[in-house]
């Protein structure tokens, strides 16, 4: 299909979605109530129109990640997704990556099922921007971030679901929270101890998969505390196809442990200081033997709250002591066995700190300021040209990144229906001491090369966003929004050692994007609600892998890769120039029996590279691994004397694994089941299948491991135990 027909069927498509939502919010909808409790007050007295609450209606959820403070739903101008506690126990996921998958504004760069997924395949993106292993969306655990300071790498298993409250969903560019949070932010909120607090599960699934959690909290006069520990392991599965598997493949697998503590002292009523520990490591074996990559990290945060009558005031810092370590093989003997080919280690760390303000004394505003400033320091060990089982070239690649941030934002109540945030945030980084040195370790001589110096980039970037009110069904929302990232160690000044390699590119200009969306959220009643959101995304700079070539056999030189055995690729990182993406997402709740409840979710997107000097040709591509639809369905029944049973459907239109759209991977549609039944006060038993009709295709396409599969079907039963 030429682009011209993709472009016009899918600009068909955007217009009926358009026509079909417009219907829906225009159209009565008679929806009918649940029956009253017996007994239950009848006439409450309150009208539909007039004595309802705003709460009552929206049900509204507490969200923080949108303005850095505690705003209800709808004062934020974004199509903000809340995960609840209860959304969360009914997921046959294994990891919060996959939970986000269901999110219509979100991709992930591997596609990868937590069970196999390396440290290359978290990476986060939003709204069309592109699959990439360096995420273009900042992860935050509490409001501490959780992207790795090499490459802004994602590790979901280090937070473990059973210790999350909530997780929100934030698409758009945070330009609150600066430096990564150029498409949009997520921010996992971790469960608040409670009193004499037991929490255990336990889960065992197919492919000899077993997991476990354990936890307790609990409060005292002016304290209070929890720990908590989850491990995951597993026998994994083959992702490659059946007649691609070698005699030395062996399943993709993973094990890991996460260990964490908080702990809360009271002062007086106005002041309070948190802690937090956590200590995680995990092991990957990626299909064959000596194919391996680990990663492990050790971090502390801290919290100081002060409020002084209206004014409250916040101090965080946090440090993070993070290892990563990897060997990449190549095959020989047509599949049969393995060789070295290259070792990376790679440890890093990162130390932050923030200031924040927060005023409600102003009247109908709602004023914060903010400042933070951060250290990322990286090193890396690369072995590389083996001989025999011995490497003979070690390179050592080192590097730093200070980056800080100061903002400014108000919410202000303009009228009794008309809420506006305004905000600005200036970002100052600087790359500096970046350099490499290879050393030839049979002859003892070293060559250093230094790849930055000091360099230095700044941002401003000022949101504005409105919510209005305009009837007591109806909100419309607003905002235009900028944003920036800038390139991380990993991709200034790290170039890998596999058989194909991606060179470093210490000149990459920082990411930018500029969007606007407008929505409107339509609730005729408690038991339905529609959100339906259109956006326009322009990203400049964006990063992109680009293909330079291909060595021959015997081998070859190809700058700025350097030497490649037979076979290998070499791509550099390169600044794209400029993408422009467009689309509707749709978000449907809809409670229509006592006990059923269906939810629908979806996006429909166009995306475009519209200008790219490093390459000529990729203009008019789509975005690499970018779909231009997909969703999801769920219909659930919840009897809380039976049990709870989910059926959800999930579509993943076609897309590109590569910039030159040559590597098409196809549509593909999974369907979930989830029961689960308490028995008693405490406990619960539950049984979950992912992909039941075990639907496999193409999701990857890798020169190193060759074309990669989704995962299989996966069954799982378990139980569950909360004292509270």
């Amino acid at each position: 299909m030429s682009k011209g027909r993709e472009t016009s069927s899918l600009g068909r498509t955007l217009a009926w979605g358009a026509f079909a939502v417009a219907v829906l919010l225009v159209s009565p909808v008679a929806i009918a109530e649940p029956p009253a409790a017996p007994g239950a007050d009848q006439d409450s007295g309150k009208s539909e129109d007039s004595s309802e609450t705003i709460e009552e209606r929206w049900s509204e959820q507490l969200v923080v990640t949108a303005t850095r403070s505690d705003s209800t739903a709808g004062e934020v101008p974004r199509h903000t997704t809340v995960v609840t506690r209860e959304d969360l126990d009914m997921a046959p996921e294994y990891g919060v990556g996959d939970i986000l998958l269901r999110t219509p504004s979100v991709n992930v760069q591997g596609d990868k099922n937590t069970l196999v997924a390396a440290r290359l395949d978290g990476g986060i993106a939003f709204r069309g921007l592109g699959g990439t292993v360096q995420s273009r969306g900042l992860v935050l655990v509490d409001g501490f971030p959780l992207n790795d300071p090499t490459g802004s790498y994602l590790f979901w298993t280090r937070v473990p679901m059973d210790d999350l409250d909530r997780i929100e969903v934030v698409p758009g560019s945070g330009g609150v929270w600066g430096n990564l949070a150029l498409g949009g932010t997520v921010n996992l909120i971790t469960a608040a101890p409670a009193n004499s607090a037991i929490g255990a599960a336990l889960r065992i699934g197919d492919h000899d998969t077993q997991e476990g959690s354990a936890s307790y909290s609990d409060l005292g006069e002016s304290w209070s505390g929890s720990l908590s520990a989850s491990a995951l392991d597993t026998d994994g599965f083959d992702i490659l196809p059946e007649d691609e598997i070698r005699p030395v493949n062996v399943p993709w697998r993973k094990d890991f442990v996460t260990l964490s503590g908080k702990l809360g002292r009271s002062f007086t009523p106005s002041q309070a200081l948190h802690l937090s520990g956590i200590v995680f490591d995990e092991d990957r074996v990626l299909g064959t033997p000596r194919s391996i990559d680990a990663s492990d990290e050790e971090a502390f945060t801290a919290a100081y709250d002060l409020v002084s009558g209206d004014d409250a005031w916040q101090l965080r810092a946090y440090s993070r002591d993070v290892g990563l370590d990897e060997v990449r093989p190549r095959l020989i003997a047509n599949g049969t066995s393995e060789a070295p080919n290259g070792a990376t280690s790679n440890p890093s760390r990162a130390h932050g700190l923030s200031a924040l303000w927060f005023s409600g004394s102003a009247g109908k505003n709602s004023f914060s300021a903010g400042t933070d400033l951060q250290l990322n320091t990286i090193e890396a060990f690369q072995d590389s040209s083996f001989v025999g089982e011995v490497p003979t070239v070690l390179t050592f690649t080192e590097g730093e990144q200070r980056l800080a941030g100061i903002f400014v934002q108000d919410v202000l109540q303009a009228t009794s229906r008309l809420v506006l945030t305004l905000d600005g945030r200036f970002d100052w980084v600087e790359t500096l001491d970046g350099r490499r040195v290879e050393t030839n370790q049979r002859t003892g001589t070293s060559v250093e090369t230094i790849l930055v110096d000091s360099k230095t980039e700044t941002a401003f970037n000022p949101n504005l966003g409105l919510v209005y009110e305009a009837s007591p069904s109806v909100r419309v929302r607003g905002s235009a929004y900028t944003g920036f990232r800038a390139g991380t160690p990993s991709e200034l000044f790290i170039t890998n050692t596999a058989t194909s390699k991606t060179a470093a590119n210490p000149n990459l200009k920082p990411e930018r994007l500029v969007g606007i969306e407008s929505g409107v959220d339509y609730s005729p009643s408690p038991r339905l609600t529609t959100r339906a959101t259109v956006y326009w995304n322009q990203g400049e700079d964006l990063i992109e892998r680009i293909f330079i070539g291909t060595a021959p056999p015997g081998g070859a030189v190809i700058d700025p890769c350097g030497f490649l055995i037979a076979g290998g690729q070499c791509r550099e990182r390169q600044n794209l120039n400029e993408v422009r993406t467009y689309g509707l997402e749709l978000d449907q709740d809809w409670r229509f029996e006592t006990y059923w409840r269906a939810r629908l979710t979806g996006t429909l997107l166009s995306t475009e590279v519209t200008e790219s000097p490093a390459d000529l040709t990729l203009v008019g591509n789509r975005v690499p691994r970018t779909p231009n639809q997909a969703g999801s369905f769920s219909l659930e029944y919840a009897n809380p004397r039976l049990l709870r049973a989910q059926v959800r459907v999930r579509y993943v239109g076609d897309r590109f694994d590569d910039a030159p759209n040559v590597d098409a991977l196809p549509e593909r549609t999974l369907v979930d089941l989830a029961v689960a039944r308490d028995v008693g006060k405490r406990f619960q038993v539950f049984a979950n299948a992912q992909n039941v009709f075990d639907q496999q295709r193409l999701t990857d396409i890798s020169a190193t491991t060759g074309n990669e599969l989704n995962a299989p079907r996966l069954l799982q039963i378990g139980v569950r135990f909360r004292s509270r």
